[in-house]
């Protein structure tokens, strides 16, 4: 399966932007498309969680 290579790239993103993105990790997204070129599409990454 591919969903460890998701799992791989989320993690490089958070050691390469570090808190930055901690600050979204409720962030809701989805991926679509195939695994070669994989469409990831954020569901209101700015809006802050109430």
């Amino acid at each position: 399966g591919g969903a460890p290579a998701i799992g791989g790239a989320l993690f490089l993103v958070d050691k390469l932007l570090g808190d930055r993105v901690a600050r979204f990790a409720s962030v809701q997204y989805k991926v679509e498309g195939p695994w070669k070129e994989p469409k990831i599409t954020f569901d209101k990454p700015f809006e802050k969680p109430q």
